[in-house]
């Protein structure tokens, strides 16, 4: 009986160990680098995206199973272009339970941004406060997905979000005029400090400033979105 105990703690440790967690990084120097193209696909990675101090194109850290999540980097008339991608599947399990690939990428915050983001079933948060954003295009799905727009730099910005079957909380700045277009069940959104009309979601209370985040928005039925203002 013991020995069979024993075996059996054996093969657990060796399936844990087989499948533990691996940690990397990837980091990118801007030199002469103007403007940078980002796109992000996390397939089952749970991704937290942010801005950096340091003066990279793009710093991204890792922790995977049996695949690493890939980087590509092209420049281009100084100009990057940059994808990141998860390997697309739950890297197994160990004693604790599903072993999920993390993504935890950067970008130096006075670089001007275009960012393109397709989520997958896990946790995201994006974080693009300070950032230079240009233009974004984010598609979301799964629980727990946050995406934060307070201050972002005071310049026109222009995107899409597109919501499938997701739980999300959008944070939107007072301090810039906000033109949401939405496109699906409005009746999915909850958003106290805004009004809506024509299909259109405003602030209540429009700075005014002369710039302007506009966001064309479509949510499904099986979603539901918070829009916060700070």
């Amino acid at each position: 009986m013991l020995k069979q105990l024993l075996i059996i703690i054996s093969l657990l440790l060796l399936t844990s160990c087989a499948t533990s967690k691996t940690s990397d990084s990837y980091k990118k120097k801007i030199k002469d680098i103007k403007e940078v193209f980002l796109k992000i696909d996390t397939s089952n990675s749970t991704l937290h995206f942010k801005k950096t101090q340091h003066k990279e194109v793009v710093w991204a850290e890792f922790e995977f199973g049996a695949k690493k999540p890939k980087v590509k980097y092209r420049n281009s008339n100084n100009i990057a272009y940059v994808n990141i991608s998860g390997p697309g599947r739950i890297e197994g399990q160990n004693l604790f339970g599903n072993i999920y690939n993390k993504i935890d990428a950067r970008v130096y915050k006075n670089l001007p941004l275009n960012l393109e983001v397709k989520t997958g079933t896990n946790f995201c948060r994006l974080d693009l406060t300070d950032l230079d954003l240009k233009t974004f295009d984010l598609n979301i799905t799964g629980k727990e997905k946050l995406i934060d727009f307070s201050r972002v730099k005071k310049q026109d910005m222009v995107g899409t979000i597109n919501i499938k079957n997701a739980e999300t909380i959008i944070i939107i700045p007072k301090n810039i005029d906000t033109e949401i277009n939405v496109s699906g069940n409005s009746n999915k959104i909850s958003a106290k400090d805004f009004f809506i009309e024509n299909s259109i979601l405003r602030l209540k209370k429009q700075p005014h400033v002369g710039k302007l985040l506009k966001i064309n928005l479509e949510i499904d039925d099986e979603s539901a979105l918070k829009l916060l203002s700070r």
